[in-house]
C-alpha cells in the first residue's frame, strides 16, 4: 500500500488546500483510498493506469458498486470523460459523502451527525 500511496501522490498534480499550508491528496485505510484533488484529465489518466496497474499485481480492484466520485465546479465535459473512464457515479460534493462508513459533511455539523460515533 506503501507505494500506492506514493504513485497516487505523484499522480495528483493538485491536492487540496484544507488548511493554511496544509494540504491532502489522499487517504488509505486497509482497502478504502479517499481522493481528494483538484480534477484535470492528465491527472485522471494516470490515477487511472495507476490504479490498473495496481489490480494487476495486488488483485485487488475498484469496486464500482461501492465507489463514487463527489464533485464540486467541474463542468460536464470533464464529469463525463471521469465517469466513462472509471465506470464510476459521480454525485455533488454537497450531498455529502460516506467513507469508512462515516457520513462527512463540509459544513453544518450537528451533535446528531455525531451519534453514531459515540454509540
Amino acid at each position: 500500500m506503501d507505494s500506492l500511496s506514493l504513485h497516487i501522490k505523484r499522480a495528483i498534480l493538485r491536492p487540496l488546500l484544507i488548511s493554511r499550508g496544509i494540504y491532502i491528496s489522499h487517504s488509505l485505510f486497509v482497502d478504502n483510498i479517499l481522493l481528494s484533488t483538484i480534477l484535470c484529465k492528465t491527472s485522471l489518466i494516470c490515477l487511472h493506469e495507476i490504479l490498473g496497474k495496481f489490480q494487476k499485481a495486488i488483485g485487488m480492484c475498484v469496486n464500482e458498486g461501492k465507489s463514487s466520485f463527489h464533485v464540486e465546479n467541474v463542468n460536464g465535459d470533464l464529469i463525463s470523460f471521469l465517469s466513462q473512464l472509471f465506470n464510476i457515479k459521480t454525485f455533488p460534493i454537497r450531498h455529502g459523502l460516506k467513507y469508512l462508513g462515516f457520513n462527512l459533511k463540509f459544513v453544518g455539523y450537528s451533535m446528531g451527525d455525531w451519534s453514531s460515533i459515540f454509540d
